[in-house]
């Protein structure tokens, strides 16, 4: 039975290694030239498949995670995968997460120098009804520590 599978293998890899240089080649043509290609007939199903190809192929550790995550019971899956799950993202996802994460998060009142809301350890704690001690033990616990801002902050107008 293994060899069956081997073998099956090793007949599809010249097709799957095909499929591969098909979509890197559409994703990687000039934007002009994308543009083109959708608007002919027929063509924007294949460019959907090409950037879904791609797309896995460069972020193949983020939808393994995905499919182990949709596979495990809620009780299963800890923050510390969704946060790893939310660093693996490709654009298209993170752009979706960060905006269902900004819902959950206090009224922002302050912000770093490129304008990104900031948040101080005081305002999650009251937002979440939690101590700022609790607060600053959960962003050790996950790992969010070193992504803190620590540069100077300014008052939103």
């Amino acid at each position: 039975m293994r060899a069956a599978a081997a073998a099956e293998d090793t007949d599809t890899q010249p097709y799957a290694a095909a499929l591969d240089e098909l979509a890197a080649a559409i994703m990687e043509a000039p934007a002009d030239t994308q543009a083109a290609f959708i608007g002919s007939p027929g063509m924007q199903e294949l460019h959907a498949w090409a950037q879904d190809h791609h797309e896995r192929q460069q972020h193949a550790e983020f939808f393994a995670l995905l499919a182990r995550m949709k596979s495990a019971p809620p009780e299963d899956r800890p923050a510390e995968d969704f946060i790893r799950l939310l660093h693996l993202a490709p654009p298209r996802y993170r752009e979706v997460a960060d905006a269902l994460v900004a819902e959950t998060l206090p009224q922002a009142t302050h912000c770093d120098d490129d304008g990104n809301a900031v948040f101080s350890i005081e305002q999650m704690a009251q937002h979440f009804g939690k101590t700022p001690e609790e607060v600053a033990a959960e962003i050790e616990r996950l790992g969010l520590d070193t992504g803190l801002h620590t540069g100077p902050v300014h008052p939103l107008q």
